[in-house]
């Protein structure tokens, strides 16, 4: 016969503070809506980890799906009320943060340090100017056209990232190898 350790002789039965949580679970033990969890795993495969390794250049890539994960956090914040995940907004919005200020010394260590050129220049400092995800995607996978001699953005491949980007769980490495392989 199985030894019950969550009921008394009287019947009643106890909670043990004690117990491992179950997956999918939070620290109360309440089962998480799976829409929670993947957003939560998303952060951490995509932000969190890539921060915590130093790995600066896939930030820059992870970048562009910012903003989405973003709206969806709204939304799924909206839909359950649940205060726990408005966290994970200033999260989101730190790291963006960090990763423009990064972009940004980077820039001014080339500028300086990278180039034979005279070095007293004057530099400003503003706020990164971001174009729409799926602009940012396309010139990291196929680089800037080249607007003064005449070069534009393929509309076709724009509309491919567009719909690429609304995808959940996808990552940079994916969009690229599939709009390579098609383009």
């Amino acid at each position: 016969m199985p030894r019950n350790s969550n009921v008394f002789l009287s019947g009643k039965k106890n909670t043990n503070p004690h117990v491992l949580v179950k997956s999918g679970s939070n620290s109360c033990g309440i089962k998480l809506p799976i829409e929670v969890i993947k957003i939560k795993s998303t952060i951490m495969q995509l932000i969190i980890i890539p921060f915590m390794s130093k790995n600066w250049k896939v930030l820059e890539e992870n970048l562009v799906f910012f903003d989405n994960i973003k709206s969806r956090l709204a939304s799924i914040i909206a839909r359950n009320k649940c205060a726990d995940l408005e966290i994970y907004q200033d999260i989101i919005i730190a790291f963006e943060t960090a990763v423009f200020l990064h972009m940004e010394i980077a820039n001014l260590e080339e500028r300086l340090y990278g180039c034979n050129t005279n070095l007293s220049t004057l530099v400003f400092r503003t706020t990164m100017i971001r174009l729409k995800p799926e602009l940012e995607l396309y010139n990291l996978v196929f680089g800037r056209p080249n607007l003064k001699s005449g070069e534009k953005y393929n509309t076709d491949i724009v509309n491919d990232i567009t719909l690429l980007l609304k995808m959940d769980n996808a990552t940079f490495d994916q969009i690229k190898n599939y709009l390579l392989n098609k383009y």
